[in-house]
């Protein structure tokens, strides 16, 4: 995807909600995958669910 190609940024959208919805049962392995997304569109959003169902595993994600 080029940088910058702002339509191609938003297609990834869908993706990180599904992965904010149905990875709250494997929070490593969606907080990882939404790390990566989010070089392509914003998680800000996506890991709220994270932080009321894993708050000391969100946290220190974000720590490190």
């Amino acid at each position: 995807m080029p940088k910058g190609d702002l339509l191609a940024e938003f297609s990834v959208w869908p993706l990180i909600d599904s992965v904010s919805v149905m990875g709250l049962d494997h929070p490593k392995l969606a907080l990882e995958t939404l790390g990566k997304l989010t070089h392509h569109f914003s998680s800000e959003f996506a890991v709220c669910p994270f932080f009321d169902a894993h708050e000391d595993l969100t946290l220190s994600v974000f720590k490190a």
